[in-house]
């Protein structure tokens, strides 16, 4: 199988039509314009159709595990919160790929800003683990 070339026009596929390759779910950008509206149904749509994305990210940063379903987790919270502050400006008259590559930027961007966020904070629950502190052994009795 051929990888397409991104200078074909690619009219046939269902996803060029404004929809996703699901015909039956509406484009991300207005999944993402109804999650800023409180519509949670859109939410969980958007969620489904770009979680896979957020958690290679977060999987790229943080490894696989808890740290990185933490850091996908925080990542839709926070798009949950901030969708109406998107700011994307568009509009029907848009290719549906500019859309889509406009909600898909504005989704990096939020998850790369949380997961920097999340790492600095903390790094790790495996190095947080490492550090001595309070709950440290310093912090057991018969230990200085």
């Amino acid at each position: 199988m051929q990888t397409p070339d991104a200078s074909e026009p690619h009219a046939d596929r269902p996803d060029d039509a404004g929809q996703p390759a699901d015909a039956g779910q509406p484009a991300l950008d207005t999944l993402l314009r109804r999650s800023a509206e409180g519509d949670r149904a859109a939410f969980s749509a958007f969620y489904d159709a770009t979680v896979p994305w957020v958690h290679g990210l977060a999987e790229a940063m943080f490894g696989p595990g808890d740290d990185a379903a933490a850091a996908t987790v925080r990542t839709y919270l926070t798009a949950w919160e901030e969708a109406s502050e998107a700011g994307l400006d568009l509009s029907e008259q848009d290719d549906a790929t500019h859309r889509e590559r406009q909600v898909f930027t504005w989704l990096e961007v939020l998850a790369h800003r949380v997961m920097t966020s999340l790492r600095r904070a903390g790094g790790s629950a495996a190095e947080r683990e490492r550090r001595p502190g309070p709950a440290g052994p310093a912090a057991l009795p018969g230990h200085p």
